[in-house]
């Protein structure tokens, strides 16, 4: 009886260190994939075979042990949404198979394995992996801003393009906007906001100099939402940092039936948000008016610059580019969203057969015939499910939306300490994720650090919402 208690023991830490090592594995692999000095280097195959191997090996452990696993909340409905992304492929095969093939897997492994923790884990393992994959996130995050700050005051800028699929990697700062080492400022801008509410997290019950660090970071962060000139990025940075001040502040209250304390509560968020636009707007025309002229008349006096649309492009900002679509294409390209899915809108295109697909049965339609180029997503996640799969995709995923949102939003208030702040700091996290999804190809079929963080931490959410609905009964 000691002899099979040991050897379930020692099982449990190998699979342990396993699924810790496939998170770990997977976003380095989502860090390559968003860095413009790595991606399509020969570490982003290692990286995917290894993530792809420890994955597999994961997936037959879940088939094999799924009594474990069927208690997580709405698997259910993930592993249908899963099955209609087969369809899809299947339904579109004339249009290309393999890569399809490979989202699926990629998929599978976001919603079966990132969401799906066991029914048995204790609190204390979600809590000790949220810190590690959220520490990793911050000290990757916190040298990608750095890094790039740097080389935006040392006015590197370089475009390359890969001549096997003709795609164009930007690096540094250009056209008004800081890229720096991510690939696209947008999603660094995300990155940004997701490392700033978790050094806010970090920063209680730390020492002045781990504090320093965090602050700094807070601060580099910020810096970089400004300069990459991401609204996508302002936007979620003022309501995820805005809603997750007013749940900390919502919980210290003594009665939260309170109206008047709620409303002195959102008056506080609102003043913060005031400050942070403020602060973004004096950053933008500090560096516009006296850091860029003081430097061009001081370092770079021998650089030549033809033109003074030049000088504009080396400074923040895009305002012809606004002035003339508000939306910077994306009414355009959500409108041909529509026409396509018209064509097939029971179970979509497919994911990566969602162009040729266009260009065969509407090839005079905005997001394949337009002056800028090929559009291969919707650049709005939940848009991007309903053209990919259809109206089945759409619904499974829309269903399994609003069941999560109300199973955590009933029962987080109901924790407390520890596990309210590392509840709360979790769902701030995916709620940046989930804004950034209006807006970027985000939460699906991509491996981004987003993606990582929307699944990882809503699974461990989940997990813990369900254990004290269970220790309430």
């Amino acid at each position: 009886m000691e002899k099979s208690t040991s050897q379930s023991s020692l099982s449990d830490k190998v699979l342990d260190f396993m699924e810790c090592s496939f998170k770990i594995s997977y976003l380095l692999l989502a860090i390559t994939t968003f860095n413009s000095f790595v991606f399509g280097k020969p570490v982003m195959s290692l990286l995917v075979a290894i993530t792809f191997a420890l994955g597999s090996i994961l997936i037959v452990e879940r088939i094999i042990h799924w009594k474990a696993y069927i208690g997580m909340p709405y698997l259910f409905l993930l592993l249908i949404f899963c099955i209609s992304f087969g369809i899809s492929t299947v339904l579109n095969m004339e249009f290309g198979v393999v890569e399809n093939a490979k989202w699926f897997v990629w998929t599978s492994f976001q919603m079966l394995l990132l969401y799906v923790k066991k029914k048995d884990e204790k609190v204390e393992k979600y809590q000790w992996e949220f810190k590690l994959i959220s520490k990793l996130i911050i000290y990757y995050s916190f040298f990608a801003a750095i890094v790039s700050v740097v080389l935006m005051f040392m006015r590197y800028s370089r475009i390359l393009m890969f001549e096997s699929n003709g795609q164009r990697i930007i690096q540094g700062f250009v056209w008004g906007r800081l890229w720096g080492v991510y690939t696209d400022p947008n999603y660094g801008a995300v990155i940004g906001v997701i490392s700033i509410i978790l050094s806010f997290y970090f920063l209680q019950k730390q020492s002045r100099k781990i504090k320093v660090i965090y602050i700094i970071n807070i601060v580099v962060q910020f810096l970089y939402i400004v300069f990459s000139d991401s609204r996508t990025g302002k936007v979620t940075l003022l309501i995820s940092v805005g809603f997750y001040l007013y749940t900390l502040l919502l919980k210290k209250e003594s009665d939260m039936r309170k109206s008047k304390k709620r409303v002195i509560d959102l008056a506080v968020v609102f003043f913060v948000c005031v400050l942070l636009v403020i602060g973004m707007k004096a950053v933008r025309i500090s560096y516009n008016n006296v850091v860029y002229p003081f430097m061009s008349k001081n370092f770079f006096a021998e650089k030549e610059v033809d033109s003074e649309e030049e000088i504009e492009d080396e400074k923040i900002g895009r305002e012809e580019d606004i002035k003339a679509d508000p939306s910077n294409r994306r009414f355009s390209i959500w409108k041909s969203g529509m026409e396509v899915l018209k064509t097939s809108p029971i179970f979509g295109t497919g994911y990566v057969t969602f162009v040729p697909y266009t260009e065969k049965k509407l090839p005079d339609t905005y997001v394949v015939k337009n002056d800028h180029g090929v559009f291969g997503s919707m650049h709005n996640g939940f848009l991007n499910v309903l053209v990919y799969q259809g109206v089945v995709g759409f619904v499974i995923f829309l269903v399994f939306t609003i069941c999560a949102v109300v199973k955590v939003f009933r029962t987080i208030w109901k924790l407390d300490g520890e596990q309210y702040r590392v509840g709360v700091t979790m769902l701030a996290c995916i709620a940046a994720v989930v804004c950034s999804m209006m807006f970027l190809l985000e939460g699906t079929y991509t491996n981004s650090i987003g993606c990582i963080v929307l699944w990882c931490y809503l699974g461990w959410l989940m997990r813990l919402v369900e254990i004290k609905n269970k220790d309430m009964i």
